[in-house]
């Protein structure tokens, strides 16, 4: 019977299916002009290039070595990485207290998300940066709750991989930080875990660091470059209709419910901090001349957020129409 299935069940069977699509779907299209690109960093591994960390590169190689060229093989990690993600999605709903309901919408809309989707079904750095995104914010929401503080360590090592992966890792983590402190919830910064996470972190990205020293720091010039000639610069109000569009527009009462449920809902209150980190990161993405889909991998939380908000909302009998 359904109502013996529980909520892990139905996602892990949801995360199954993501995979099955891009298993069949990423076969249909040819290589994208940067997964070529890839190729030739995965053949010629280092700890950095001029404009990405190393993390994709080791991803190309690794991939060819176990299946060779073929498309399927190539994009076999992001693909895994898609599904994963759902497993975290469910696993951040159950985290905010949401039962049955909340893990598979959460799963369900982060399945539909374009750009997850869209992100997921080829080599690149954005195939691994929600995961690693949705790692790190579980993490956090585990140690809020009161978690053993140790967890730091693993956060740390999370953020560390992440910047490895891409330097937005940065912009999240900063966000998170900055919504930590302007909350109660600071208190779990008071801690030398905190800090041997931070630490964690910077050993974990420290090769890429003295790569980027001992050639100049590329990225920075690559970054000023793009700011200045190569982003379309955006108005705030147009970079959040992209959100909308990005996020897919049946989530994205969803998602922005979320956003909502976590600053203002009484029931989630200890997780203030992750809404806040959500404007926090709406602002810095602008004010950088970030591109649209910059904002993409926070989808997942602020839908398993808005899924735990429904399923709440739902309980009360002349709202009960909302879980259709």
């Amino acid at each position: 019977r359904l109502s013996d299935v529980s909520g892990r069940s139905i996602v892990l069977a949801l995360a199954g299916g993501k995979l099955l699509i891009h298993l069949y779907a990423n076969r249909g299209y040819g290589y994208f002009r940067d997964e070529l690109y890839f190729f030739t960093c995965g053949d010629r591994l280092d700890w950095g290039y001029a404009d990405h960390p190393p993390l994709v590169a080791v991803a190309s190689a690794v991939g060819r070595a176990l299946f060779g060229d073929s498309l399927s093989g190539v994009r076999f990690l992001p693909a895994l990485s898609g599904a994963l993600l759902v497993v975290v999605a469910g696993a951040i709903a159950r985290e905010m207290g949401g039962r049955r309901f909340a893990q598979a919408l959460a799963a369900v809309s982060v399945i539909a998300s374009p750009i997850l989707l869209a992100q997921t079904n080829f080599l690149s750095m954005n195939a691994f940066e929600p995961l690693l995104w949705m790692t790190f914010a579980l993490l956090a929401i585990r140690i809020i709750r009161g978690a053993d503080p140790r967890w730091w360590l693993a956060a740390g090592a999370v953020a560390g991989i992440g910047m490895q992966n891409k330097y937005s890792m940065a912009f999240f983590g900063a966000s998170v930080v900055g919504g930590l402190l302007l909350t109660p919830e600071r208190r779990i910064l008071a801690n030398r875990w905190a800090w041997a996470g931070a630490a964690v972190a910077l050993v974990v990205w420290l090769p890429n660091v003295v790569w980027n020293v001992a050639n100049g720091w590329p990225i920075l010039e690559i970054l000023r470059n793009a700011g200045s000639g190569k982003n379309y610069e955006m108005s705030p109000l147009e970079f959040f209709t992209r959100q909308i569009v990005l996020g897919g527009p049946a989530a994205f009462p969803i998602w922005i419910a979320g956003v909502a449920y976590l600053i203002a809902g009484a029931r989630v209150r200890p997780y203030r901090a992750l809404g806040l980190s959500a404007i926090l990161l709406f602002v810095i993405l602008v004010l950088l001349r970030g591109k649209d889909y910059y904002f993409g991998p926070i989808f997942p939380m602020l839908k398993a957020a808005g899924a735990s908000a429904v399923e709440h909302a739902a309980e009360r009998r002349f709202v009960a129409w909302l879980r259709p």
